[in-house]
């Protein structure tokens, strides 16, 4: 009873609102809050495309008309340069803005540079001096170039993963493997097994100056949450239910390729997972997976 009480009350409050509403006069609208934004943040756009089109819009009632000039910085760490690798097709630098066409473009030509390893190349375009309407939250937008000439280029990706569990037997599943932004001979690597493992936890690996060895350093955290980490470790063998001589540093996994020119890469160990229920790793809360001698195919 008490419930529908409380419901009755509600509705009438509600039926109240409404009542006022319908006595008073609408508001009227008007473009005193039009404004000009991006309509995202960020976008990247490989070296070898032409053309990258930036949309900034005019959001407006009744197709209120104006202007917006915008500017380009390249970023310190890894600079765009204007000229060497993008021109800017849009001269004047300022979008102006009609009833008919609330949408301009601001435009990047992409200078061809493939064949030539760079890195990956970002800048900052900022709008600035609206005129006639508001600048809007959205006014700045990122871009990065992406360099298609890394030198592991051949085992950035995803990977189609194979080998033995020691829970499940026969077991596949899918890793991903991608660049460090700083360190040419570094990767990533996202799910390195089945189970245990987290988008948000990859773990990194070497690759000699030969591409030929991808080293995997143990003890790196795979998942992390409220109640439990996660530790790659790896182990020479296994006999029936017992481990065998445990990797101290990191495996070397050799690297070969297949007739498209695709890594493929070995993982010849017995390696998982050891879950604990604290980050110095003591209260060890036993495996939640073990994969005996893996390999992985990049797909095509």
């Amino acid at each position: 009873m008490k419930i529908f009480k409380n419901t009755t009350i509600v509705l009438a409050a509600l039926a109240a609102v409404a009542l006022a509403s319908c006595n008073n006069d609408q508001p009227e609208f008007n473009d005193k809050d039009a404004f000009v934004s991006f309509t995202d943040t960020k976008a990247s756009i490989d070296e070898n495309k032409a053309t990258l089109e930036i949309p900034v819009q005019l959001s407006s009632l009744k197709g209120k008309e104006g202007s917006v000039d915008f500017e380009i910085t390249a970023d310190k760490t890894a600079p765009a340069v204007e000229g060497t690798n993008y021109t800017v097709a849009n001269a004047s630098r300022t979008l102006t803005f009609t009833k008919e066409s609330n949408v301009q473009n601001i435009k990047l030509n992409i200078v061809d540079l493939a064949g030539t390893f760079t890195g990956d190349l970002r800048l900052n375009i900022k709008l600035k001096n609206a005129q006639g309407v508001n600048l809007g939250g959205e006014s700045s937008f990122d871009v990065t170039i992406v360099d298609l000439d890394h030198p592991l280029a051949f085992m950035l990706g995803t990977f189609s993963a194979s080998g033995t569990s020691l829970f499940n037997g026969p077991t596949k599943w899918n890793i991903e493997i991608k660049k460090d932004d700083s360190d040419v001979n570094k990767v990533w690597i996202y799910n390195i097994l089945p189970a245990g493992t987290s988008d948000k936890y990859p773990v990194y690996g070497t690759v000699n100056e030969d591409k030929t060895e991808l080293r995997i350093p143990v003890g790196q955290n795979t998942l992390k949450s409220s109640s439990a980490y996660c530790w790659l470790e790896a182990f020479g063998g296994v006999d029936g239910n017992n481990l065998l001589d445990p990797v101290e540093d990191f495996m070397v996994c050799p690297i070969t390729t297949d007739a498209n020119g695709n890594a493929v890469i070995k993982i010849p160990y017995v390696f998982g997972v050891f879950v604990t229920s604290d980050a110095a790793g003591n209260d060890g809360q036993g495996w939640a997976e073990i994969i005996n001698n893996a390999e992985l195919r990049k797909a095509n």
